[in-house]
């Protein structure tokens, strides 16, 4: 049992110093556009030298997030990428590519590999696999319960778990939910959340069969922080805290309250409780609403937040009376100047910023609210001032490291300055001999105002110890200069303490791989609810097929895929019509494509039937799953299907038809030998028409699109 390891999310130099200032063992971040929060600020590399040289001082890591799928044509812009991010000092790199681990592995050996929660990893052959490409920490998939991670982590493999923020309700990089229907994807760090906006659950003639709410795809934030003590004694390495689209003070507080319970619960774990106020800390920082999720085996309805997607605050009382602009408010809770309000009208929601002309004493409070309100209105706080400002000031006074410094001016020796912190970290400088004084002597008042003034430097003096003599002196500047050389030096101690062992994984050796791309084109049927595809980590065997969701989106990939013994691909459906060519001109694997079926969009150990109400978990006498077909309807009016297997996971697939048969000579000329019809959703005889079609265009007869279908990114590249 090991005291884990608290990661902190930074999507800009601020979100970074308030996770550093707040206790972050170790902070992710991305740089550039190969990582999947595209639209942060992220980095650049001036910033991430000084992100990580100020990480070093202070014993915290860097992670670097190339967290995304590489096309043809990016990898050598991602990994000179990469190689600047590791001579600027990063201390790892997550990843989700296959490729890109490879390529890592052979070119930059001694750079430490993380596998993403991307690569959807949830069991022991996943982590095999992983180890075997070169990763020496897995980021597990987000779906397994505290259990399951236990039983993971007697493997002796560092694990990493999420334990606070925003969930996805599709399993890490199986949502292509985005991507198809906006042309956004998720692996590529461009997630429009979808999930986030409004469905309706529908049988085939549209009537309405949910009433829980109107975000049926929208689960509450994770919130782990009752269960530290538990993941502590599974052993897990590092806790990570999702939010790197989200606000300093968010990351701020949250790391904050994690570095407290982490700390109290590694001095006596048996013992472990939550202080009473987490909780009300992390909600004011942001929430959905908390939920336990996956971590304590729920799968159901209260993990949804089926009533509201975004940010909903704490509640600060009801609405008593409203009048010519003047709310009366009935306040359960403190409100301050600055506080953003938010009050739940019949109408919608109305927005308001406490003022400083606000009566705020006593239990009633008056507000100047502009747009009417009704007595009975909810209230809630999404953003308390207070907690902004306690961030603030924790990031200012925390990015100062306390240091004790020592002075020794005695007659004839010389000026010696040393720098020591309470972990044995220690830095002398010497000046010239001390002399004694030829005009006015250095007081003890001096030697504090000149040896003191460390303002640019990372460091605040805590405590001195003074030897001074009486009668001597020395130039205010020597002390300047010594001080400098003193403090210069105890900095490249702590960076040269810092420096973490480089880790060597296994590898992939690609460089002898079979070639099996002679092979004739052939047609064939394909339903993912009974396939032998390998479309996961755990799924993978020698002589397997690869894909469609094992994302081999570049050369790279194909050739470890190859290596470790897979024997065809089945290319992503993000890929276009010249991405394909360009993999098959290289490719040692055949190559395939799905032209015709529905598309699935994602896939969720979630069952999206719950919404009907209650459920006994028998999915296998499930009257829902066997009945009539279910739609999740949109605001356009879109339907797209869903399904729940014998596991109780649930599919959505695409409202729109995939058909791109009349351009199997197109690829047939790109170099794609196989083509697949997905007829997972297909009757018997709509299989054989769809097959029959994908026949005629292999034998050169023209076949004509469909109507009311898509052709997908064949033609229309992903963003």
């Amino acid at each position: 049992m090991r005291k884990p390891e608290l990661l902190a999310p930074a999507g800009n130099r601020e979100a970074f110093e308030a996770a550093l200032a707040a206790g972050a063992d170790a902070i992710y971040l991305g740089v550039g556009s190969f990582n999947a929060r595209r639209n942060a600020d992220n980095f650049d590399m001036d910033d991430l030298r000084a992100a990580c040289r100020d990480a070093h001082l202070r014993g915290a890591c860097v992670y670097l997030t190339a967290n995304t799928l590489v096309f043809p044509g990016e990898m050598d812009d991602v990994l000179s990428m990469v190689t600047d991010a590791a001579e600027a000092g990063i201390d790892a790199v997550i990843v989700q590519d296959v490729g890109l681990m490879s390529a890592l592995r052979r070119e930059l050996p001694e750079l430490e590999l993380h596998a993403s929660t991307q690569m959807n990893v949830r069991g022991k052959r996943g982590i095999e696999l992983a180890g075997r490409l070169g990763c020496s920490r897995v980021t597990l998939a987000r779906e397994l319960s505290i259990e399951k991670i236990a039983e993971l982590g007697e493997l002796g493999v560092d694990l990493e778990v999420f334990v606070h923020g925003a969930l996805c309700i599709c399993q890490s990089g199986q949502c292509l939910l985005s991507s198809l229907i906006g042309g956004r994807s998720a692996n590529r760090g461009l997630c429009a959340q979808p999930c986030r906006l409004p469905y309706r659950l529908v049988d085939a003639d549209g009537r309405k069969l949910a009433n829980e709410g109107q975000y049926l795809l929208s689960p509450r934030d994770l919130c782990g922080i009752e269960m530290i003590d538990q993941l502590i004694e599974a052993d897990v390495a590092s806790l990570k805290i999702e939010g790197r689209m989200k606000s300093p003070e968010y990351v701020s507080t949250v790391t904050a309250t994690y570095r407290e319970a982490i700390d109290r619960a590694w001095e006596d774990v048996a013992s472990y409780e939550v202080e009473p106020d987490a909780k009300d800390t992390l909600a004011e920082a942001f929430n959905r609403g908390f939920t336990q999720g996956y971590l304590a085996g729920e799968r159901g309805n209260d993990m949804m937040g089926y009533r509201r997607p975004n940010n909903r605050g704490v509640a600060v009382g009801r609405v008593t009376g409203y009048s010519a602009g003047k709310v009366k408010l009935a306040a359960s809770a403190d409100i301050a100047v600055g506080d953003l309000l938010e009050f739940w009208t019949s109408k919608g929601r109305v927005t308001y910023t406490v003022e400083s002309s606000d009566t705020l004493k006593g239990e009633t409070k008056y507000l100047g609210v502009r747009e009417p309100v009704s007595v009975g209105d909810r209230v809630f706080r999404v953003r308390s001032a207070k907690l902004a400002a306690d961030a603030q000031g924790r990031t200012e006074a925390g990015m100062k490291i306390p240091v004790s410094i020592d002075v020794r001016m005695r007659k004839d020796e010389p000026l010696e300055i040393t720098v020591h912190d309470g972990a044995g970290h220690e830095a002398r400088a010497l000046g010239p001999v001390v002399e004694e004084a030829r005009t006015k002597a250095v007081t003890r008042e001096d030697v504090i105002d000149h040896v003191g003034r460390l303002g640019a430097t990372p460091f605040s003096c805590a405590s001195w110890d003074i030897m001074l003599d009486e009668g001597v002196g020395i130039g205010f500047s020597t002390l300047h200069k010594t001080r400098t050389a003193a403090l210069e030096a105890f900095e490249e101690t702590l960076l040269e303490a810092g420096v973490r062992p480089a880790l060597r994984a296994g590898s992939v050796d690609i460089t002898r791989v079979p070639d099996h791309s002679d092979m004739a084109p052939f047609a064939t049927v394909i339903r993912f609810d009974d396939t032998n595809i390998a479309c996961t980590l755990e799924q993978f065997e020698p002589g397997c097929s690869i894909g469609p969701r094992m994302y081999a989106t570049n050369v790279e990939a194909i050739r470890t895929w190859a290596a470790l013994g897979a024997s065809f691909v089945w290319l992503s459906p993000e890929l276009t019509l010249h991405q394909m060519k360009l993999l098959a001109d290289e490719s040692p694997l055949p190559l395939g494509v799905i032209v015709i079926g529905s598309q699935e969009l994602m896939v969720s150990d979630h069952c999206f039937l719950m919404a009907e109400g209650p459920c006994d978990e028998r999915c296998g006498t499930c009257e829902r799953r066997q009945g009539a077909p279910r739609f999740l309807e949109d605001r356009k009016g879109y339907r797209f299907p869903v399904t729940t297997d014998l596991c109780g996971c649930g599919h959505i697939y695409n409202a729109v038809p995939l058909d791109v048969a009349h351009a199997i000579g197109d690829l047939l000329r790109a170099g794609i030998r196989g083509f697949a019809v997905d007829a997972t959703l297909m009757t018997e005889g709509e299989a054989e028409h769809a097959l029959n079609r994908v026949r005629s265009g292999l034998n050169g007869t023209k076949v004509a699109k469909l109507p009311d279908t898509t052709t997908g990114h064949l033609f229309r590249s992903v963003e």
